[in-house]
């Protein structure tokens, strides 16, 4: 029996299908209707769809007749809607959390206005101490932008490698630059005030996990749990479908 998911909706390219399921943005721009059995997964062309498919427990018929509704569709990665949807939740079910759509962190990114941000939440972000975002700068590549506001850290986490903060990749630099501007912006705290950190956490070990692993590291951080304990794609694609599947409409559970 499938299960009926409402997320805000957040403006994107692609649309998500999911296994027996369709992810469709409605027009009504603030839900969109989710059904969910098991995750498909998209991502970039530079390796074999099929035993990708088949790693996946997908089958050649159903990834044709996914193909037949968008064409550009491909197995391995998580796109913008699966991993925004799951961020809502994280924000929705936990009061001390506030997240930013992907899309609002190219906004960001532009240094263009968010002001319509958090809205609804009034002077109750005030009260929060953690702000997650998924950030793909590339398009091609996920990774999880965290900030600890009681201890003024920003936090970089790339699926990719342990980043060692004596020598910080450029996209480091760029998240830290970007993300200070945009607090002093919208919670009015100094640019001084904050410091970027880089966490020691488990690393994709494929080429297509990079999403999944972006929605686990945020899930560890809201729950403050350990980002070391090891953890396969696979198991944690199943761990992200369970989670996903469990948020059900009629679930009126109140924030922890």
């Amino acid at each position: 029996m499938s299960v009926l998911l409402l997320l805000p909706y957040q403006p994107h390219l692609c649309c998500c299908l999911i296994k027996n399921c369709t992810i469709t943005s409605s027009s009504d721009r603030n839900n969109t209707h989710v059904t969910s059995d098991t995750l498909l997964l998209n991502t970039t062309n530079d390796f074999d769809e099929a035993n990708e498919a088949k790693r996946i427990l997908l089958s050649a018929s159903e990834l044709l007749d996914i193909h037949s509704h968008d064409a550009q569709f491909v197995c391995g990665w998580l796109i913008d809607e699966v991993i925004n949807g799951y961020f809502w939740m994280l924000e929705h079910f936990n009061s001390h959390v506030l997240y930013i759509p992907s899309t609002t962190m190219l906004v960001i990114e532009r240094n263009h206005s968010t002001r319509r941000l958090w809205e609804d939440r009034g002077e109750g972000i005030n009260d929060s101490t953690l702000i997650i975002a998924p950030w793909n700068p590339t398009n091609y590549h996920w990774l999880l932008i965290a900030i600890d506001i009681q201890n003024r850290n920003i936090l970089y986490l790339n699926p990719l490698e342990n980043t060692n903060t004596s020598s910080l990749p450029p996209q480091a630099n760029q998240a830290f630059t970007m993300m200070t501007g945009f607090l002093k912006n919208k919670m009015k705290i100094e640019e001084s005030e904050w410091r970027l950190v880089c966490p020691p956490h488990i690393l994709q070990e494929d080429n297509s996990s990079c999403g999944v692993y972006v929605c686990h590291y945020a899930a560890q951080l809201v729950k403050n749990e350990l980002l070391t304990v090891p953890a396969s794609a696979m198991l944690l694609r199943k761990w992200l479908q369970k989670e996903i599947g469990s948020c059900t409409l009629d679930n009126d559970n109140e924030k922890n």
